[in-house]
């Protein structure tokens, strides 16, 4: 590409150096003032110059004071300026420097050096020119990348915002029905139960058959319908955990063991429960972790036909107490754990499935784990069972 001829502009008051200067400079532009008046006129007009030669000894308005006005406009600040001063004049070049110049020539001219000067402080002048417009161009693609970020940056907030105020209005509407659902429910059971305790011995066994079956599903719905209360209390944020100083051991683990223990031995599994740590104590809330290994241990029994549910209180080598429910079970498939906390996510689905389940226990179990900074680990193997890990990071 052809590179724009440039323009000097040469300020001087002796007609002789103006005729060897245009002699010189043949191939640049010349534009010519002989007083400091004349050449803040030029430099400041339509065709501005790219490099101005500045004589320093001038009547009125000497280089010096030429030079440090320039400096002061804003359309000629940038403009590079080289001081021409004859060998017998004593000049201040570091005054010159100080008010912005950029080089001295002096008189009489040699012409190479003259020439030499003139095109490396052109060659500087387009190079910062350059820079300048290289920079402003990125800083537009920053600024208008920058927009686009925070433009989708605010889109993303309402999104959350709006997702956020979905699961609340799911979480309340799941949580009215529930409760809804829930009362109907707990009367008919109640019911259930008194007509139970009043059968005598003599009683149809078709009438006792269906009253187990009323209580067992009664309970099983009832069982449903607080899963859903409480997942959907963590999904509305209206869930607040009371932080207190407990013993994993003797507030809950024990706890949960004499409760499940005849169950487990109904089914002919061995139960056992070992505590391989001196201390158990942590601070969390009671009531989300005795959830947590109420469903785990209980859904370990569910799917464990033979063998033994093992619970083991330990601390890792970085002294974080876990806990661990291992099982015997049927196991759960590698390609169903990534999604085996998802809520209402079951392995089986459809009415053929071989065991009860709604998805939302293990949910719920992952969402009370947060609550308490731990975190839940799965390890299992189809046919052979399941070990969950439960790790409290503090």
């Amino acid at each position: 590409m052809e590179r724009t001829v440039e323009r000097i502009l040469i300020v001087d008051d002796t007609p002789e150096n103006l005729d060897v200067l245009r002699g010189l400079l043949v191939n640049y532009k010349k534009s010519i003032a002989i007083n400091g008046i004349e050449a803040l006129n030029l430099a400041q007009c339509n065709n501005k110059p790219d490099l101005i030669l500045l004589d320093i000894m001038m009547p009125e308005m000497d280089g010096y004071e030429t030079c440090k006005k320039l400096k002061e406009i804003s359309c000629t600040k940038d403009i590079p300026v080289i001081f021409m001063t004859a060998l017998s004049e004593t000049v201040d070049k570091l005054k010159g420097f100080e008010i912005g110049a950029v080089d001295y020539i002096t008189k009489p001219f040699e012409p190479e050096e003259l020439l030499k000067r003139i095109e490396t402080h052109l060659k500087i002048a387009r190079l910062q020119k350059e820079l300048e417009n290289h920079n402003a161009l990125l800083e537009q693609k920053v600024n208008e990348r920058t927009a686009e970020l925070q433009k989708s940056n605010e889109e993303l907030i309402i999104a959350k915002e709006q997702a956020e105020a979905s699961d609340k209005l799911k979480g309340e509407f799941l949580a009215q029905i529930s409760h809804e659902v829930r009362t109907p429910i707990n009367i008919m059971v109640s019911y259930a139960s008194l007509l139970q305790s009043d059968l005598t011995s003599e009683a149809d066994e078709d009438i006792v058959l269906g009253l187990n079956s009323i209580n067992k599903a009664g309970k099983r719905l009832v069982r449903t319908m607080d899963l859903i209360i409480h997942l959907s209390e963590i999904q509305a944020g209206s869930y607040q955990p009371d932080l207190i100083e407990l013993d994993l051991n003797l507030d809950v683990l024990s706890e949960i063991s004499f409760s499940f223990k005849e169950i487990a031995q109904n089914k002919n599994l061995d139960f056992i429960m070992k505590i391989e740590t001196d201390g158990s104590k942590l601070i969390a809330d009671k009531f989300s972790v005795t959830q947590i290994f109420t469903q785990l241990v209980e859904n370990a029994i569910v799917y464990t036909e033979s063998g033994s549910i093992n619970i083991k209180l330990q601390k890792n080598a970085d002294g974080k107490l876990f806990v661990e429910i291992i099982d015997t079970g049927i196991g759960i498939s590698e390609d169903f754990l990534p999604n085996i906390f998802d809520a209402f996510s079951q392995e089986e689905t459809g009415y053929t499935r071989a065991y009860d389940g709604n998805g939302i226990g293990l949910a719920l179990v992952k969402e009370y784990c947060k609550l308490n900074n731990a975190i839940v680990e799965v390890e299992s193997e189809k046919g052979v069972g399941t070990t969950v890990r439960v790790i409290f990071q503090k």
